[in-house]
This record gives structure tokens, C-alpha cells and sequence, in this order.
């Protein structure tokens, strides 16, 4: 199952997305480590799309909407 499938851009591939979702909830948790910032950044850059997808999404342990 892909977290918040149906808000993923089509462009986004879903390995990105399911990383994008896994780091996003960590920083909902404060667990968010340098590294994982970094990859945040990263994925930002190659996919400036998954920023307005995930603008409005609430990241959580039930992050499966």
C-alpha cells in the first residue's frame, strides 16, 4: 500500500513518495535527522512537485489516506 496514494503526482515516482512520506513523519516527531533534512532537500529538488502535494497532508502514524 502507498501512503497518501491518491495525492502522489504522477511525475513522482512512488519509491520517492513512500521516502517522502517516511521522512515527513518523522519530522512531524521531531526525529528527523541531518541526514534525512539533506534527503528531504534533495528529493525537493529533483521533484518540486511534491511540495504542493504534500502542502495540506497531515503526517502521522495513520498516514495511509
Amino acid at each position: 500500500m502507498i501512503p497518501y496514494a491518491k495525492h502522489r503526482p504522477e511525475t513522482v515516482p512512488v519509491d520517492v513518495w513512500v521516502e517522502y512520506v517516511k521522512l515527513m513523519t518523522a519530522a512531524g516527531y521531531g526525529k528527523l535527522t541531518p541526514p534525512g533534512v539533506a534527503r528531504l532537500d534533495a528529493i525537493y529538488a529533483a521533484s518540486p512537485e511534491i511540495l504542493v502535494a504534500g502542502r495540506d497532508l497531515e503526517f502521522g502514524p495513520r498516514c495511509v489516506a
